[in-house]
């Protein structure tokens, strides 16, 4: 949408830009010089400066007319006709690019008549010194009278006489049209008599001189485009920082989802009862333990226990009761494990444990201690345990089977014991149930009180 604006504001600028060169290019401003009551004529010969040549003026219908008598009396001998607006008017020919002249002649003017235009020199130019107003003139032939003279605003100059007398050198040498007093015409005849009509004068130009024009829209243009180049690099770092804040926002919302989506790992990685792994979660922990297992050589065994009569306690008790009990087995269990061991919620009321570099000697006086420690807890339950160690030849299922047939073995013959496989014993009947010493602290003994939820 701002690159549309953009686009929109600068076709429109391209449009003024066109129009305002196309109607200063076609339209003309005009100034008209006539014999009307808006302007003066006089006259002037070289008889004021001691000389012996005369003129005189008069407004006729035909034009300014001036008959000039000029006598080879005087150094420069001339007759000159000025014309002069009614009013103190000082006018601002800048913007004139040529002057339209109809003249008239009779006698002997001289090969040519010198068209000057007269202007205050600013540091030069008073009202005692006549001649110390600028003369800007151009000479105009006698033999193109005939016709309408078209005489262009930079076929003027300066006479160097003039420049020398006031010295006016480089810049200050050019013509000057900004304050213009008034316009005249003299003859250049050392010596004869004539008559001098002037029917019309007209300045002509563009309403803003083009080098005028051309530079102010230069300038326009410079503006603009600083001020769109400003723009966009305020778009820029405005669009930087809202990127910036974005990015941070997505990294926070990252951060966010990484760390929410741990925490829903976890959560699917846990028992919402009570809080320890459940199938999924303890799978992780059986491939590792595999995988280390057939890499290194490296024993585990696993403990595989179940509530007695469970089924009992909540018909008795209640459900609630029941779940109580299942998180103080939980509870208990984790307090007393390494850090590198594992516990999870195998199904229902039964658990299952993972013991990495865990003989099964050690693990079943863990499971004894465990024992010990439900039947003494203040719910008064009992569970009873099957422990196994894990066999290079056998997969983790396999040494799970035999863990819960230690379990099932011990369940049969009273539960609240610790069995071992019949294989390990040598015999199931009778030896499968035992009855183990007390836990050491080799594995899962602390010196921290034993925790308790409730």
């Amino acid at each position: 949408m701002k690159s549309f604006k953009t686009e929109l504001i600068v076709g429109s600028l391209l449009f003024i830009t066109l129009a305002i060169v196309a109607i200063n290019q076609f339209s003309t401003r005009r100034i008209t010089i006539k014999s009307d009551k808006n302007w003066n004529v006089t006259t002037s010969s070289d008889g004021f400066e001691g000389g012996e040549s005369s003129s005189e003026v008069q407004k006729t219908d035909a034009g300014f007319e001036m008959k000039f008598d000029v006598r080879d009396r005087h150094n420069t001998p001339y007759a000159v006709i000025c014309l002069s607006p009614q009013t103190d008017k000082v006018f601002d020919l800048t913007w004139v690019q040529r002057f339209r002249l109809k003249l008239q002649t009779s006698g002997n003017p001289g090969s040519h008549l010198l068209f000057q235009v007269r202007t205050i020199e600013p540091g030069v130019s008073n009202e005692t010194d006549f001649v110390s107003r600028k003369y800007n003139e151009v000479p105009i032939a006698i033999s193109n009278l005939e016709q309408e003279i078209v005489v262009d605003r930079d076929d003027f100059h300066v006479p160097s006489w003039w420049l020398e007398r006031y010295g006016r050198f480089g810049a200050s040498a050019r013509t000057n049209f900004r304050h213009v007093e008034w316009f005249e015409f003299a003859t250049t005849t050392r010596e004869g008599n004539g008559q001098l009509v002037i029917s019309n004068i007209s300045a002509e130009g563009h309403w803003v001189p083009p080098a005028l024009l051309n530079q102010r829209l230069l300038w326009m243009w410079l503006v603009f485009s600083f001020g769109i180049l400003a723009s966009r690099i305020h778009d820029m770092r405005l669009e930087l920082k809202r990127k910036r804040q974005l990015e941070k926002q997505l990294l926070q919302s990252n951060d966010q989802l990484s760390l929410e989506s741990k925490e829903y790992s976890e959560m699917a990685r846990r028992d919402a009862l009570t809080g320890v792994l459940n199938r999924h979660g303890i799978d992780q922990v059986i491939k590792e333990v595999r995988n280390k297992n057939n890499s290194e050589d490296a024993t585990y065994s696993v403990i595989l226990f179940d509530l007695d009569h469970f089924k009992t306690i909540n018909d008795k008790f209640g459900h609630l009761y029941g779940d109580e009990v299942l998180c103080d087995i939980a509870n208990l269990v984790s307090c007393r494990l390494r850090g590198t061991d594992s516990v999870a919620r195998w199904g229902g009321d039964e658990f299952l444990i993972v013991l990495p570099d865990t003989v099964q000697e050690k693990a079943s006086l863990l499971a004894e201690d465990l024992r010990r420690e439900f039947a003494q807890s203040h719910l008064e339950y009992t569970c009873t345990f099957g422990v196994c160690q894990s066999d290079l030849l056998e997969t983790f299922d396999q040494t799970l089977q035999r863990a819960d047939a230690a379990l099932y073995s011990s369940k049969k013959k009273g539960r609240d014991a610790v069995g071992i496989p019949e294989r390990d014993t040598g015999t199931i009947a009778e030896d499968a149930v035992i009855i183990m010493p007390t836990f050491s602290k080799e594995i899962g003994q602390t010196d921290q009180p034993v925790c308790d939820p409730f």
